[in-house]
């Protein structure tokens, strides 16, 4: 039994569940393998692996309807992100 729960935790599980998160990012080492073994198993992807200035990101929504984001992070500066 799960005794305590922040109310910032209920929220956000039911924001979750009403496809109310907007968007959330999950971190992983490999996006690309992630995103292989999500595929396999029937995930559906909005938008493949792809590289960014921040790292490599994928794009998926889950059965709420909720934004879910893979991100495989890579070190970056202001500089980078200029000119975009």
């Amino acid at each position: 039994m799960i005794t305590n729960i922040s109310l910032t935790t209920v929220c956000c599980l039911d924001q979750l569940e009403k496809g109310e998160m907007g968007g959330l990012g999950l971190r992983t080492d490999d996006c690309r393998k992630t995103f292989q073994e999500l595929s396999a198993k029937g995930v559906t992807f909005l938008q493949e692996p792809g590289d960014r200035p921040y790292g490599i990101e994928a794009v998926m929504r889950d059965n709420s309807g909720n934004w879910l984001v893979l991100v495989e992070p890579k070190e970056f500066s202001p500089e980078d992100l200029a000119g975009r």
